[in-house]
Formats: structure tokens, C-alpha cells, sequence
């Protein structure tokens, strides 16, 4: 499970594997690790390359804080405890793992302590001068995010605790041999007798199992001298820390005779609230896109980390487009090739231009091996048709990165363009040709520099990225029913504007580089000796994938609208072409789909088919009547939450209108004058307002009336509102 780590801690050279004794070892020499010296720390690969659990050291030179919250099987968490450890894991939004024992949880956040790491009752929190073991096993897989007000308000709940004094005049009231026979006859006489032959079981470090031994001792012993002999007899009381000098029994000692800690009172702890979520709207986030299994999800972890503004459907994105553009003309599956249409549809802020400067980053290091992974890389953008064919014939697999989409999308729909119509035609023809024994053509045109020679098996990967806005603008029925849309897997981020990330520059880590050079080899050498791989899959992958083809055509033969079965179309193919990248990517040389892949798949393309199908459903999309609707009642909506000021100003609608629940026409006339529908309409905008209106009169959701009620305020033109019930 060590891919589950994070990115940002796999790049830092502070890693140890764990010895038996749970303590650090160095991963260079096999030596003991120091945690206050660096130099004897390693990096992830070193640690993991022994096979053995491995751990992290937390240092003042890295930003990060570890919460470690314990369950121990001989200490147990009561029931309301155990939740609040959950809300305090779902309070930080960061990374979170399950510990060793199975029972615990270790949180990993960026922040600082003020006064240094704190330990009360079943809470420790640190952030250097301590080695913890991490296991992978994670229940929170997410990035290691800021959370300085959720350390804070644990660290007001965690006071140091003060120790008292050992008085050392106690007297020995048993012999030795007495004592031990009282402890061993005792009714956890088992667990004493355990420890003094240095079975540690059920302890999860050598100071646990350390102070439960002494309590023993000290519960029949007021002499801290005997306490200290009998316990230095035992296994435990050997090592190297415990006979040097009394510093550590002393400790040790104090805390088990001074006032027993306090525990946490968590009903105190005034959890921070996790982020509102944006309010409801059309627009809605259904769900965070989840990190794709095996390699893939460790190429979109390392995006994450070196994205300024870490969000998860974007690295995914980059992923998917990354892995296309380097596979889609080697493996095959269904007689297709795996290149991929993918657009990335998020606010203008949210870190789109993630996607180029994270694929940037990564194939900077990776280039220096093999440089021809260069030949990978399309052009950002294509001039026309015959210009997008002639760069196949040069490099015929290739990933295109195209900023702003949207508007690409709006001009090579447009129908008076002649030369992007051409555009969208061959963008139409090159997605299916991919597969082996395709071919793409060749075209003769008047103009021998239009020309094109055939292509065979040509795959083109164009990952775009644009506002919902300047896309939604750009769909239309007509090209749904075309194919071009339902080509692309869209792939929408509707939540709010990340946080910074504080560590952006992030090494690539060894292994990625390593597997990405050999899947980069892999693809190569196919295409040289102009071979495919065919990627299978396992049964379980295989009913799951085939449950989506009868699934979608029932979605085709009962659809209602032929924008639903056009999106419905290649949902089976857009899901096998994802299944066999995370196959080809994990294994190269002999892919296999495999379950978990199959239903990571599904799950992003059934994501988008909803998304789409629901926009077409409410008319929020493309451009006709239903477009027309939709947006004038956004309008209507608009007019009664809009500043009355703002409406005044912006409008120059006279005050007092909105008041007395008057809309004018003009109003409507302005608001709509620059929207797509109504702009592009063919009658004209003005016609198609009118036409919009009167649909709006004749359901009741509107009424004209007298424009004497306007004029009363001021404004003689036409005067609408919102019939009463």
C-alpha cells in the first residue's frame, strides 16, 4: 500500500525503515537512525527497497505535522471517543492512514507547534524530532493540506504536563523474590510475568510496554532504587537507554508516580468547520472525481503536488491525456487504439493551467532519458484540417494540450467557416482510427499544400481545458447528433478555488520516473516494429464493462431525445479505452483490465454522461427554444437578487420598480442582447426574445400588464411580472 503515501513526503529524504523494536534504522548502512541527523536518514526508495515497514522522519525543516491517535488493544478507545476520532480525521481534510495496529489513525498536515510536540492520553501530535511508521493503509487519500486552526485547537486541549518530583525516601517493604512472587500471583500476574521476559505483545513501542512494567513495579514498591534494580533485570531494562544513566527511569518514573495526565477532553474541542460547500445551483459539484488505482493514481498524485492550486479532476485530466498520448497507437482493445478526447470543464482561478505545467515538470526529468518522448508532444493548437493531418503523418501519436476549448469549439462549429469546418471533420474521422490496420485518408485538394498523405493507425489525444460557460455556449444539438461531443470525456470541477499549495516544487520521485520511462520504451519499440498489444481483460472487469454496453443500449433505444442517445453512444468504448490505459500503465508488457480499473472507469464516464444528459434535459445547453427558455428564466431570477442600485445603474431601470414586483421589458431586452442563444439566434435576438417571452406568457409564468403601472414610476415601455398564486 505504499503508493498510497503522499507525493509530498515520498520526495523528502527523511525515510527509515522500522526495526523490531519499532525504532528508526538507518536504510543506507542497516545501521540505527538518529532522528536529530539527517545523515542518517535515506530517501523512500532506499527504505523501500528492504521490504519492510518504513517510517517518516519529522523534521523542522519540512512543514508537515503528524497526529497520531491512538486505540491500543490492552488501552481501548471508549465508543464516544472513537468518534471524535473520526470528525477530528474528517475535521482536517488531509491526508489520514490507519496505524500498525489496525485500531489507530495517523493524520499528516502542514503547520507548525507552538512549544513543540505535545502527548496526552490516547493524542500525540509532533512536527519534528519524531520517526513514525506509516503504513499506506489510507482512509483519507488526499493531499497534505493546511490546517492550522484545527492544530491550534488541539494544542488548547493538550497543556504540558507537569511532573512532579520523585521522592526517593521510600523503603523497601518486600524483598526482591517477595515482590516478584505478589506481582506473578496477581490477577494480571500474566502481563507482569510477559514483560519481565520482554514480550512486548499488545505494545506497539518499547516505552509503552517500558511504563507498563514500571506501574507494575511501582504499585508494590515505594522504593524507586528497587523499582529501578528489578526493571534493569528484566530484557526491557537492558537496553542501551535504560542502564546508561537514570535520566529515562527517572522520567518514566515521574510519570507513572506523579499525577496521572489529564485526558483530552474533546467535548471542549471546537472542531473547525470544513469548508461550506458551494451553494446549490445548477452548476453543481456531484462528487469529487477520485484518483484513478495503481500507476496512473501515482502520476495524479505527483500532479497534486506540484500543482499551485492541487485539484483532483485536473490532475486526473492531465493523467489520462499523459498516458493517451504516449500508449494510444501501441495497445489496442475492441479494434480500437487509446487515445482519448478529454476536456477539463472549471472556473477561470481554479488551476486549470495545472494540466501543462504539471505534464511540463514531469517530462523535464524523464526527457534527460529519453528524449524522444518529445515526439509525444503535439502543437497547442492546429491552423486546419490538413494542417492537424500533416503533423500526424511527422509524429503519428501524439497528445495536443488546447487552452480555452470553449472557443475552439465555438469557431470550428461554426457553420459560415468554411476552413473549420474541415477542422471538425477530420477531428470527427481521426478518433476512430487509431486501432491497427486503421487508416486516416489521404485528401487532394486543389492547393497542393492542402494536400495530405494517408496516415495509418494515427492517434490523436486532445486534452482541452474551458469554462462551463464558454463551452455550453459552443453545444448544440446539432453537433451532439454529429458525434463530435460525444467523443470527448468531459470531466467537470464545479467546486471552489483551492488553497495555495506551499510546496509546488516537488523532485519527481525515482520509481515514477523509472516506470514512466519504461512504459515511454514499451510503446516506442511497438510502433517501431509497427506492432500492437492487444489489452485483456479479467472476467469480473469483463461482466462490469458488459453490464455498461446493455446498459447503454437501453439508454439508446428508450431515449427520448437523440442528444441522449448520441451521448450514450460510445459510453462502452469511452470506458474500455480508460479501463486498458490504467492496465497498460501498470503492466506494460502483459495488460489486463482489472475490476478495480473497470469500475474506476465506468464511474468517470457514467459521471459525465449524467452531468451532460441532465444540462440537455433543463435546457441549460446549446442553443434553440429550450436554450432560450432556460436563460430568460435565469434572468427572471436574476432581476429579484440583484442589487436594486446595480439594476438602476447597470440597466437604467428608474428605482421603485422591483419594489412593487414590476419587470420591464427593457430589462429583458439588455440582459439577454449578449447570451449566445439569443445572439446566434437566426431571426435575430430581438425576434428571439419576443418569441421567448410570449412561450413564457402563454405557460403563466409571466403576465403583461397595463403600462400605466409603469408609467406611474417613470417608465412607458412594456411591464411584466410574476403571476400571484
Amino acid at each position: 500500500m505504499f503508493e498510497n503515501l503522499p507525493p509530498e513526503l515520498k520526495v523528502l529524504p527523511q525515510w527509515c525503515i522500522a526495526g523490531s523494536d519499532r525504532s528508526p534504522i538507518n536504510p543506507k548502512t542497516g545501521k540505527a537512525a538518529r532522528v536529530n541527523d539527517p545523515n542518517t536518514w535515506g530517501t523512500f526508495e532506499d527504505a523501500a527497497k528492504w521490504g519492510k515497514p518504513l517510517g517518516f522522519i519529522f523534521a523542522k525543516t519540512d512543514p508537515f505535522v503528524v497526529i497520531d491517535l491512538d486505540d491500543k488493544e490492552y488501552d481501548p478507545c471508549p465508543p464516544e471517543e472513537k468518534e471524535v476520532h473520526k470528525k477530528i480525521v474528517t475535521s482536517f481534510a488531509s491526508y489520514a492512514e490507519i496505524s500498525t495496529s489496525g485500531r489507530g489513525y495517523h493524520i499528516i498536515a502542514r503547520g507548525k507547534l507552538p512549544g513543540g510536540g505535545r502527548h496526552r492520553g490516547r493524542v500525540e501530535i509532533y512536527d519534528s524530532g519524531r520517526f513514525m511508521i506509516l503504513t499506506g493503509n489510507a482512509i483519507w487519500n488526499k493531499p497534505i493540506v493546511e490546517n492550522q486552526s484545527m492544530i491550534d485547537a488541539l494544542i488548547s486541549e493538550m497543556p504540558e504536563a507537569v511532573l512532579s518530583e520523585l521522592d526517593e525516601s521510600g523503603k523497601e517493604l518486600l524483598t526482591d523474590d517477595e515482590l516478584f512472587d505478589m506481582a506473578i500471583g496477581a490477577e494480571n500476574g500474566a502481563k507482569f510475568e510477559a514483560l519481565t521476559n520482554g514480550d512486548m505483545t499488545g505494545y506497539s513501542s518499547h516505552s509503552e510496554a517500558d511504563l507498563a512494567l514500571l506501574s507494575i513495579l511501582a504499585f508494590y514498591s515505594a522504593s524507586n532504587p528497587q523499582v529501578r534494580r528489578i526493571f534493569r533485570a528484566s530484557p526491557l531494562g537492558k537496553r542501551d537507554k535504560a542502564i546508561r544513566d537514570d535520566r529515562y527511569l527517572d522520567y518514566s518514573l515521574r510519570r507513572v508516580r506523579g499525577e496521572k495526565e489529564e485526558t483530552i477532553d474533546f467535548s471542549k474541542i471546537q472542531l473547525p468547520k470544513t469548508p461550506e460547500k458551494p451553494k446549490k445551483s445548477k452548476e453543481k459539484q456531484e462528487g469529487a472525481v477520485i484518483l484513478p488505482p495503481g500507476f496512473a493514481g501515482e502520476i495524479a498524485r505527483y500532479f497534486l503536488s506540484v500543482s499551485i492550486r492541487p485539484v483532483q479532476e485536473i490532475s486526473v485530466a492531465a493523467t489520462i491525456g499523459l498516458l493517451a498520448g504516449l500508449t494510444g497507437r501501441a495497445y489496442n482493445i475492441s479494434g480500437a487504439g487509446l487515445n482519448q478526447y478529454i476536456l477539463l470543464l472549471a472556473k477561470t482561478g481554479t488551476g486549470k493551467e495545472g494540466m501543462q505545467s504539471s505534464i511540463d515538470k514531469l517530462l523535464a526529468e524523464v526527457r534527460q532519458t529519453v528524449p524522444i518522448i518529445d515526439d509525444f508532444i503535439g502543437p497547442a493548437a492546429f491552423a486546419s484540417g490538413p494542417a492537424l493531418v500533416k503533423t500526424l503523418a511527422k509524429k503519428p501519436c501524439v497528445v495536443s494540450i488546447l487552452g480555452e476549448f470553449g472557443l475552439v469549439l465555438q469557431s470550428i462549429t461554426d457553420k459560415h467557416n468554411v476552413l473549420s469546418g474541415m477542422f471538425r471533420k477530420v477531428l470527427l474521422d481521426v478518433y476512430g482510427k487509431s486501432g491497427a490496420n486503421q487508416t486516416l485518408r489521404a485528401s487532394v485538394y486543389s492547393d497542393s499544400d492542402k494536400s495530405t498523405a494517408a496516415v495509418h493507425s494515427p492517434s490523436l489525444t486532445l486534452l482541452g481545458e474551458s469554462t462551463p460557460e464558454t463551452f455550453y455556449e459552443g453545444v448544440s444539438q446539432s453537433n451532439i447528433s454529429e458525434g463530435l461531443i460525444p467523443r470527448f470525456l468531459v470531466i467537470h470541477y464545479s467546486g471552489l478555488r483551492p488553497p495555495s499549495n506551499k510546496s509546488p516544487n516537488q523532485a519527481v520521485p525515482e520509481e515514477l520516473a523509472r516506470r514512466l520511462i519504461e512504459l515511454v520504451a514499451a510503446s516506442t519499440g511497438l510502433q517501431n516494429s509497427f506492432d500492437v498489444v492487444n489489452v485483456s481483460q479479467s472476467m469480473e472487469a469483463a461482466n462490469l464493462l458488459d453490464a455498461l454496453n446493455e446498459e447503454a443500449d437501453a439508454k439508446i433505444n428508450n431515449a427520448k431525445m437523440d442528444t441522449e442517445a448520441q451521448l450514450w453512444n460510445r459510453a462502452h468504448l469511452k470506458a474500455l479505452k480508460l479501463g486498458a490505459l490504467l492496465a497498460v500503465a501498470d503492466n506494460p508488457h502483459q495488460p489486463i483490465i482489472s475490476e478495480e480499473q473497470a469500475i474506476w472507469a465506468i464511474n468517470l464516464v457514467k459521471k459525465d454522461l449524467n452531468i451532460m444528459s441532465a444540462k440537455f434535459t433543463s435546457g441549460d445547453v446549446g442553443q434553440g427554444d429550450s436554450k432560450q427558455i432556460a436563460d430568460l428564466r435565469r434572468a427572471l431570477d436574476g432581476y429579484f437578487t440583484t442589487d436594486e442600485k446595480v439594476l438602476s445603474e447597470s440597466y437604467a431601470l428608474p428605482t421603485g420598480l422591483r419594489q412593487k414586483g414590476l419587470i420591464p421589458y427593457l430589462y429583458f431586452q439588455r440582459r439577454t442582447a449578449n447570451l449566445a442563444s439569443f445572439r446566434g439566434d437566426r431571426q435575430g435576438a430581438t425576434t428571439a426574445l419576443k418569441r421567448t417571452l410570449e412561450s413564457l406568457l402563454a405557460s403563466g409564468e409571466l403576465q403583461e400588464l397595463p403600462r400605466s403601472q409603469g408609467a406611474s414610476l417613470g417608465f412607458t415601455g412594456r411591464i411584466f411580472a410574476i403571476p400571484k398564486p
